[in-house]
């Protein structure tokens, strides 16, 4: 039985801050699994680290009021999918993405897929590096516009 209500639970993060230190504190994880040689679960980390980065600048704009709101809705499955996010992201106000960090958030949206839950051996060293600095890119741009 569930401890907390629906949409609820005591560490859900409901401040812009707050989910980009969670965005932070997955890239770092993803970064020490990619030098353990932990390829895929570094890549599956490292894009968990972008959809957070993306919900921060959504909760960036809302106020104080509607965030807790807001963020009870990011555990439904469309709040994944960086598509998505991106564009809500843009529609809220937060400023599009320079062509680097476009080119960035397609390749992790592009080459990241929920199948890494389920990969047997390892993805290679250049595919989870690349990954790895797209991520690192997108995290700066989040940085700078919240």
């Amino acid at each position: 039985m569930p401890r907390y209500p629906p949409g609820k639970s005591r560490g859900f993060p409901d401040d812009a801050r707050q989910f980009y230190r969670v965005a932070t504190q997955r890239i770092e994880e993803a970064r020490f699994l990619f030098d353990g040689e932990r390829y895929a679960a570094s890549i599956y980390l490292a894009r968990y680290s972008v959809e957070c980065g993306l919900k921060a600048l959504i909760l960036g704009t809302e106020s104080k009021k509607s965030r807790a709101d807001l963020a009870a809705k990011f555990r439904g499955s469309v709040w994944h999918n960086l598509s998505f996010l991106l564009e809500e992201s843009i529609r809220c106000g937060v400023p599009r993405p320079t062509k680097s960090t476009t080119i960035d958030l397609t390749f992790v949206h592009d080459e990241w897929s929920v199948d890494l839950r389920y990969l047997t051996g390892e993805k290679r060293f250049r595919e989870a590096q690349r990954f790895v600095s797209s991520t690192d890119r997108i995290l700066h741009w989040v940085k700078v516009s919240l």
